[in-house]
């Protein structure tokens, strides 16, 4: 094939699957079967050969360019597209780079379906260029349920696989440290596009009808402590599926909200993390499958400790699950009764009282 018509047709499909992003007031995707729509703003135009002015009055014509149409969201993204033969160098960096900067566009972003040299991507990370690399097919996924870095890679790692001769998954955009795995996230991301229905479908939960769903899951019924054998129970009662000796990855666990199934990473180790694990999980099951079953396909898991960077209807859904996980595992009434009868064996008032002088002193 033409090299020419060759790097054409690859901006042309880039072109369609950004123009469609873009340019509808409601997209519409498909993921399993399912229907989903995106809120996407107005304030965003993307053009294919589009022709800039530099400064000193010559002309050049670029891949595809986005800009904001409204006054108030005035920007420009210039996106260069190349299915090259060979890996991107630092010239091809070095010479996007002045462009950019001669027409004082807000960001540059470079797209191929082959290799990034070491020398392009320490380069890029430099001047702030983002670079996506594709697959063969051109493969765009849409991971709603993570925005942003969900395989939990390392930047390092992420340049390894820019750098490899071949690509383990579909797409990798690696902008400054920020690493994503969709190329419709990413540009959510720095468009500030934000699903729709998610955002709407998550609602604020106070600590007392979280409560209560703890409580319900469980019949009702009080347990100080709740035995694995309970819990299991309690799980196939409510027709949730389980694995707890899965590969979830760097995953400590993840629920899937189209099969309504727990999985728990076989590489935990320690009892208590595993328990709260799967109470977490159950959290998702019970407080957000109706809510989201539509709209995401997993929930996926790191440490609980890890929700910062997270969007905030992701981080919402991660909170609630672990307040549901604490309830669970420790009930409210139970607890304090346990408490009650162990103060009165520990005579707590009189050693209270000791440690109280003791601080005062």
């Amino acid at each position: 094939m033409n090299s020419v018509k060759k790097g054409d047709d690859f901006e042309l499909r880039t072109y369609h699957i950004l123009r469609k992003l873009l340019d509808n007031n409601g997209l519409e995707i498909q993921l399993k079967g399912q229907n989903e729509f995106w809120i996407v703003p107005s304030s965003a135009h993307i053009k294919q050969k589009d022709k800039k002015k530099f400064p000193w009055g010559d002309s050049v014509i670029n891949d595809l360019t986005i800009e904001g149409v409204e006054k108030q969201n005035d920007f420009l993204i210039l996106i260069e597209c190349k299915d090259y033969g060979h890996p991107v160098d630092r010239g091809d960096i070095a010479e996007f780079n002045t462009r950019i900067q001669d027409l004082k566009a807000t960001k540059g972003i470079f797209i191929t379906t082959n290799r990034f040299q070491a020398g392009a991507i320490n380069m890029a990370q430099y001047h702030n260029i983002a670079l996506i690399r594709v697959d063969i097919n051109d493969t765009i996924i849409w991971d709603l349920h993570r925005i942003g870095n969900r395989h939990g890679m390392k930047y390092l790692e992420a340049c390894e696989k820019l750098c490899s001769e071949t690509l383990p998954t579909t797409v990798i955009a690696l902008d400054g440290a920020d690493i994503y795995s969709s190329l419709s996230d990413y540009f959510c991301c720095i468009l500030d596009i934000i699903p729709g229905p998610i955002s709407q479908y998550v609602p604020y939960l106070t600590n007392q009808q979280i409560q209560q769903s703890a409580k319900d899951f469980l019949c009702g019924k009080d347990y100080v402590i709740i035995p694995d054998c309970i819990l299991m129970f309690y799980i196939i009662k409510n027709n949730i599926a389980f694995d707890y000796n899965a590969d979830c990855g760097e995953f400590i666990g993840k629920y899937s909200f189209m099969e309504n199934k727990i999985y728990v990473s076989r590489l935990i180790t320690d009892e208590h993390r595993k328990r709260f694990t799967i109470a977490h999980e159950i959290g998702h099951a019970i407080l957000h499958r109706k809510l989201l079953k539509d709209y995401i396909s997993i929930a996926q898991d790191y440490d609980i400790e890890c929700l910062t960077g997270r969007a905030k209807w992701e981080i919402r859904i991660e909170t609630q699950a672990n307040i549901f996980a604490s309830y669970l595992l420790m009930p409210h009434i139970p607890f304090y009764k346990l408490c009650d009868g162990n103060k009165k064996q520990i005579r707590y008032s009189s050693l209270l009282s000791v440690l109280s002088r003791q601080s005062r002193m």
